[in-house]
């Protein structure tokens, strides 16, 4: 029986293996010869790993070497802002070579350059005049706008009034920076730059203008002026734009004189040769306050007396008078002052919404003024209920039962207020309680009064 196999046939098999004998001996010498050996194949491996780190350090420093070299753009491409209008990008065509100017460039990249003009009254420490003069260098117009000084403001203030922001960060340029971040807040956008026009400033501009013939009105009697016909002089256009202390109106008249006086002080500054503009603004640089270098107020001059400042759009920021906690300020309406500024002022590429200004408004019942959601509401909200509310909370009798809120008619008719409860207690279960104590604090009140 083969349970594993022929044994015979295996032995037969291994025997020949053992004696199989190599025909060609001489060939398996040569294979032994030309192959390489185990040390010859380490070097070589070495070698090509070697040569493969040192075309890779090769790589990274002739890309590191590219990445730092710089790189020449055509004339187009350098430009920060793709500018399609030439005014503001050259020296105006009719200046003196000899005069050293520097153009004004919008940091939005826009035709439209803005400039904040702010009349701090040092004395009473608020900023009485703050006013966004835009010039439009495509179209070569002018506009002005009046910030009034009693405008509604958000922030950590006292008096919430715009009127504040500059001397409650201690004046001078960082008040500037101050009014000129609190109206890019409101208004989406921030001005390119800034003047601040104080006293000794203004009495130099009128000195060094021919002669200013000026009406100062009967009314509204805001400053301390007279009324009638002046001839300027010294500090008279200090106190134009300033107000009187007991001058409280909240009202848009007072900005809209001191506007037409601007423009009527600049286009005397700037009228005659220019030359003489060029001495009258070297002669204000060590009394002014601004951002502007000497050669860009030059320029800020001699564009204005190219430009047609009796035909400037000149507007307030359109609003109203609202009351909070028994004071008086004035409130933006947002729609009118979105149309406002997309039509004359902004120099952004979109279109501004209600969600890209924040002109606070009185919100809420309290009537203290509260911001609403994205810092706006509706400009049409009345304040009747914020004086409705206050006469409730002063109620005393309204903190005994809270139920009688939901009922205005129980202090008129109190034999209904009971027959409505009585018809309460089999729907609610919870109401025997507020019943029983509202019968036992009313006759402690009537109890005074039967004497």
């Amino acid at each position: 029986m083969k349970l594993f196999g022929s044994s015979k046939d295996n032995r037969r098999s291994s025997d020949v293996n053992r004696y199989h004998v190599n025909p060609n001996p001489s060939s398996v010498k040569e294979e032994a010869e030309n192959s390489p050996s185990q040390a010859t194949k380490a070097i070589l491996y070495l070698i090509a790993a070697a040569s493969m780190f040192l075309l890779s350090l090769i790589l990274i420093f002739s890309l590191i070497n590219k990445s730092g070299a710089v790189i020449e753009l055509p004339a187009q491409e350098q430009t920060v802002y793709p500018l399609s209008y030439q005014v503001n990008i050259s020296a105006p065509i009719q200046v003196d070579p000899e005069i050293e100017v520097e153009p004004l460039v919008s940091k939005h990249g826009s035709d439209k350059i803005n400039i904040l003009l702010i009349v701090p009254n040092d004395g009473a420490k608020r900023s009485d005049a703050v006013m966004l003069l835009n010039l439009d260098m495509k179209n070569s117009a002018v506009s002005l706008l009046s910030i009034p000084r009693d405008t509604y403001i958000a922030g950590n203030y006292e008096d919430p009034r715009f009127s504040q922001v500059y001397h409650s960060a201690e004046g001078g340029k960082k008040g500037a920076e101050a009014v000129r971040e609190m109206l890019r807040g409101m208004m989406g956008f921030a001005a390119d730059y800034y003047i601040v026009l104080n006293e000794e400033t203004l009495a130099a501009m009128v000195s060094q203008s021919e002669e200013i013939r000026f009406t100062v009105p009967n009314e509204p009697a805001f400053s301390l002026l007279p009324a009638g016909e002046r001839v300027f002089q010294g500090n008279d256009a200090m106190q134009l734009f300033s107000y009187r202390n007991d001058y409280t109106d909240v009202e848009t008249d007072p900005p809209r004189i001191q506007r037409q006086f601007l423009q009527l002080l600049l286009r005397s500054f700037t009228e005659g040769e220019d030359s003489a503009v060029a001495e009258r603004v070297a002669s204000l640089t060590p009394t002014l306050i601004t951002d502007l270098n000497q050669k860009q107020m030059t320029y800020l001059a001699l564009l204005l007396q190219d430009l047609d400042l009796e035909a400037a759009y000149s507007r307030a920021l359109p609003g109203g008078e609202i009351e909070v906690k028994e004071l008086f300020y004035y409130q933006v309406d947002i729609a009118q002052a979105l149309e406002m500024l997309n039509a004359q002022f902004s120099p952004l590429s979109s279109v501004l919404d209600e969600f890209d200004v924040n002109f606070r408004q009185l919100t809420g019942d309290s009537g203290d003024g509260e911001y609403s959601d994205y810092g706006f509401s509706d400009s049409t909200e009345s304040t009747d209920t914020s004086e409705d509310s206050d006469d409730e909370t002063d109620d005393p009798d309204g903190t005994e039962d809270p139920d009688e809120t939901e009922d205005p008619d129980d202090t008129q008719e109190p034999e209904s207020s009971e027959d409505s409860e009585e018809s309460s207690e089999p729907e609610d279960t919870e109401a025997p309680p507020e019943i029983t104590e509202a019968p036992t604090e009313a006759p402690t009140e009537e109890n005074p009064e039967t004497p």
